[in-house]
């Protein structure tokens, strides 16, 4: 767990925080681990000396903790991808898929051979299964706060890893004492921990020039300056040529000096309005922004800039001419959320301008849901702009780019009274709540900048001649106000997420973008009708361990429906909160916790009960209820404009919804096994029951993070969830 959570921010990082990446690495997470339960636990039952291979699967465990990491680091430069250059899925996947191989296979295979040598060597009886289904449930609770709460702050991912593997050396070593016979096999494992152990230790001398190194190398061909984690995430300064880029998770913030980006995403919006006096900026200032609004005769200008790094690492890397506006008495900076500012807050704001990085995850998507911008328009005054900035093209947009940008165009229109699109490499979209603020009028806004002598280098009378032609808006404005099939972008159906997915595929020419394009028009019922049926013709009655199969398929339902939870809850904490990177271990972690303390409950009474059945069955009831309050609890705290019920949302609430739905399944998945093992050996039952659970937790991931939550959205996905459970509730009802 420790290590799943050091990789899931390491990838995170690499994939640019694109939260597609989570429900890859945990969809490969977990069906390599089934892979390693189910194939090779198979043969778990035949091995005779089980503690010896316990033991040297840790010692090789120790060496891949590391080596994992290294890996991670070294993907772009291995794939021939640049720094700043997004990540298709399928590098995404087929990296990440080389790098977890072992790692998981392995950790899938210890599960189902610890079953079988608690077993022989201390129950003699079917508690084996959930007496190690709460060790391992404890061991991840621990492992999992120990790295989100202590060692992220203190060490460096690199040392975390080693200590990961000093510790499971150590008890590899301890566990080679219980060999009792074959002193050869104790001294080949001791020798190689000794070796390892000697080779580890010293490592801690110069761990942090070895993690620099990496770094470096990470983000060549820049020259890196600095680099820093904080509890919201990764920030990297880097230098090309004499501009510096300052990068959040790998994704582009801005850079310095960047003028001809500055006046752009200053001036459109300035000039259009009649006496800009009061200004809001989120995100971007330090690139240029603050230094061309206050050209302009302001009062005040509050920047919210969530981290506050950023401002620290600025201050020690940009040039005194871009620090000096910090100086004037009208800025105001505020280090929160700019969503969460623009909630609380009771000014009101002439111009608002977003300077954010492209809705390329689903954190930055709340940046331009229909929500967001109805929040925006109640602190605007009368008249009052808001101005963002999205990728387009300069003479032709294509169809994906079309969806893309109309997407958001759409969503500004239900919302603002008047909407204005400039075309460009970079389309600047302007929105007001006065229908007589916005123009394509260069003539009108070159007369403002001379009446208000404003001094610029390129926003100027030929540059916006050429940008406001009519031939240039008139089309735009046609591709963009044609509907169709395009939806909304909602806080709880991030289309538009979904949308720039599949154009960034376009410039990967990947097939798989034809595949994702294609369900946006598939009807779910369709497929969960199939899936129902499929479920149906599975639970049919067989031999042996398979006559249990109404219980083996509630087994795989229940861990789609527990990661679908999982991916529900971060994605939610994302939208409401915005900074997920802060709270992934936790969340992660609570699951864990819940899992060890159900698991625990049940497997201390597993002889004692009667009827398993009834009990199982309520167990799938519960699983059919809890996606059912999700959506009520997630919109109450979206709403909400309380400060208290805000803190205990963000610090309480979402790290307790895990631990129910954990519980749940640490109930469920011992008393499966109980079921199961009559009459079978343990490890075939346990390998099969942790393979399916494991496999349905990937099918899961991998659906929900690419497709359901995209396309359906929050609230369907727990619906869809709800009826799958349903079905399977249906199935063990009817096989008595």
């Amino acid at each position: 767990m420790a290590s799943q959570v050091v990789l899931v921010r390491e990838f995170l990082v690499i994939f640019q925080g694109n939260e597609l990446s989570i429900g890859i690495i945990l969809g490969l997470w977990f069906i390599l681990g089934s892979i390693g339960a189910g194939i090779f636990g198979l043969f778990v039952d035949r091995i005779k000396h089980k503690i010896f291979v316990v033991s040297g699967c840790q010692t090789i465990l120790s060496l891949f903790f590391p080596c994992s990491l290294i890996l991670v680091r070294l993907i772009r430069s291995v794939i021939g991808v640049s720094p700043a250059e997004i990540i298709g899925l399928l590098p995404m996947a087929i990296s990440s898929l080389f790098i977890l191989l072992f790692l998981c296979i392995f950790y899938g295979f210890l599960f189902t051979l610890s079953c079988k040598v608690y077993e022989e060597e201390i129950t003699k009886s079917s508690k084996s299964v959930g007496y190690v289904y709460i060790l391992e449930s404890i061991g991840a609770s621990l492992g999992g706060l120990l790295v989100s709460l202590i060692l992220i702050r203190y060490l460096n991912p690199l040392s975390i890893m080693l200590v990961l593997s000093v510790l499971n050396l150590t008890f590899s070593t301890i566990l080679t004492f219980n060999l009792r016979e074959n002193l050869l096999r104790r001294k080949i494992i001791l020798a190689i921990n000794f070796i390892f152990i000697l080779l580890v230790i010293p490592s801690f001398i110069s761990i942090n020039r070895f993690n620099e190194a990496l770094v470096r190398l990470q983000w060549k061909p820049y020259s890196l300056l600095n680099f820093k984690n904080s509890i919201y995430g990764n920030i990297v300064v880097a230098k090309e040529d004499e501009q510096v880029s300052f990068f959040d998770n790998g994704l582009h913030l801005f850079s310095a000096p960047d003028e001809l980006s500055s006046e752009e995403q200053t001036h459109f919006a300035m000039l259009m309005h009649p006496q800009p006096k009061n200004i809001l900026i989120i995100g971007g200032g330090m690139g240029g922004l603050l230094k061309e609004v206050l050209k302009y005769d302001v009062n005040s200008v509050d920047y919210v800039e969530l981290d506050p790094l950023v401002i620290q690492m600025a201050k020690d890397h940009l040039k005194e001419n871009d620090l000096s506006v910090l100086r004037d008495s009208r800025i105001q900076i505020r280090h929160m959320d700019g969503r969460l500012y623009v909630k609380k807050t009771e000014k009101k704001y002439d111009c608002i301008i977003i300077s954010a990085p492209e809705p390329f995850t689903a954190q930055l998507n709340r940046l331009y849901t229909l929500e967001f911008f109805k929040e925006i328009k109640s602190v605007l005054s009368n008249p009052g702009i808001v101005s963002f900035s999205l990728t387009s093209s300069e003479n032709y947009i294509g169809k994906e780019l079309q969806d893309f940008l109309s997407c958001i165009y759409n969503t500004l229109r239900e919302v603002f009274s008047d909407v204005k699109v400039i075309p460009g490499d970079t389309a600047y979209f302007l929105s007001s709540n006065n229908k007589n603020v916005l123009t394509y009028d260069y003539n009108q806004l070159s007369e403002r900048i001379k009446s208000r002598g404003i001094k610029l280098k390129f926003v100027r009378e030929y540059y916006l001649f050429s940008k406001m032609s009519k031939e240039r808006i008139s089309y735009i404005e046609d591709r963009l106000k044609q509907k169709s099939s395009i939806s909304l972008n909602l806080d709880f159906k991030p289309v538009c997420y979904f949308y720039d997915i599949i154009l960034w595929m376009t410039y990967f020419n990947s097939k798989f973008k034809d595949l994702l394009k294609a369900t946006t028009e598939f009807k779910i019922w369709v497929f969960f009708l199939i899936f129902a049926l499929v479920l149906f013709s599975l639970s049919l009655k067989t031999k042996k361990i398979f006559n249990k199969k109404p219980y083996l398929i509630s087994i795989m339902t229940t861990g789609t429906s527990e990661i679908v939870f999982q991916i529900v809850v971060l994605i939610s904490f994302q939208v409401i909160y915005g900074f997920v990177y802060y709270k992934l271990g936790l969340i992660l972690t609570s699951f864990m916790i819940g899992l060890a303390i159900g698991s625990f409950l049940i497997t201390k009474y597993l002889i004692d009960i009667k009827n398993d059945r009834r009990l199982f069955i309520l167990t799938q009831l519960a699983i059919c209820i809890y996606p059912l309050i999700l959506p009520v609890l997630f919109w109450s705290l979206a709403k909400t404009k309380s400060p208290i019920l805000d803190w205990l949302g963000s610090n309480i609430i979402f790290s307790f919804l895990p631990i129910i739905a954990g519980f749940i399944g640490g109930i469920q998945f011992p008393l499966a096994n109980k079921i199961c093992l009559k009459g079978q050996e343990v490890g075939k039952t346990a390998g099969i029951t942790y393979a399916l659970d494991l496999l349905g937790a990937f099918i899961g991931s991998l659906f929900t993070s690419i497709f359901l939550m995209p396309i359906l959205g929050i609230i369907k996905t727990c619906i869809l969830v709800f009826l799958l459970n349903i079905a399977t509730l249906i199935i063990l009802l009817v096989n008595k």
